[in-house]
């Protein structure tokens, strides 16, 4: 059981992204903010856009629907960063825009096992101003993009394998 479906009756964070609608429970928002710059990371998952430094710590950035061209896009509106909190820590979102808080009445998905990976953060819906909004899960957001950063790094090229991994007993032993 989630948060989400204890509390139905809990205020949520609005935002776009990409033209869709998602909510988040409000309790869950760290803080919103125009988008500062964003360092990319080299061989990263395509969801992960870079670090952001903000309020004195480093943070991942995300963007729920893959890596956004930042460098090319001209739009007149700048991005938010969207900052959630969750156990295993910050992490941001990068945003088109927040649309506000506001009460929501919600409509649960009772699957527990998702056709698609990324479906599993979708755990309702509703509307919001005639917009089909998909209600998300932090916690269950974070825990897979964690995981998708974990399998990405496991697999590092040979070279980089060879100078960052441990010494097995045995070599310690030999030097």
């Amino acid at each position: 059981m989630t948060d989400l479906e204890s509390h139905p009756n809990s205020s949520f964070c609005l935002f776009s992204s990409k033209g869709n609608v998602f909510a988040c429970a409000a309790t869950s928002v760290r803080s919103v903010a125009v988008c500062p710059d964003i360092t990319p990371l080299p061989k990263s998952n395509s969801a992960l856009l870079g670090l952001v430094y903000q309020q004195k710590e480093f943070l991942p950035v995300f963007d729920l629907g893959g890596r956004t061209k930042l460098l090319e896009s001209k739009s007149k509106t700048p991005h938010q960063l969207l900052t959630l909190s969750v156990d295993d820590g910050d992490f941001g979102l990068l945003v088109d825009q927040v649309l506000g808080l506001d009460m929501l009445e919600t409509s649960y998905a009772t699957s527990s096992s998702p056709l698609h990976e990324w479906s599993g953060i979708v755990v309702g819906s509703a509307t919001y101003r005639d917009q089909f909004v998909s209600v998300i899960e932090p916690a269950t957001l974070a825990s897979l993009l964690k995981e998708r950063l974990e399998q990405g790094w496991k697999q590092p090229d040979a070279l980089a394998e060879i100078a960052l991994r441990e010494p097995t007993d045995a070599e310690a032993l030999a030097n």
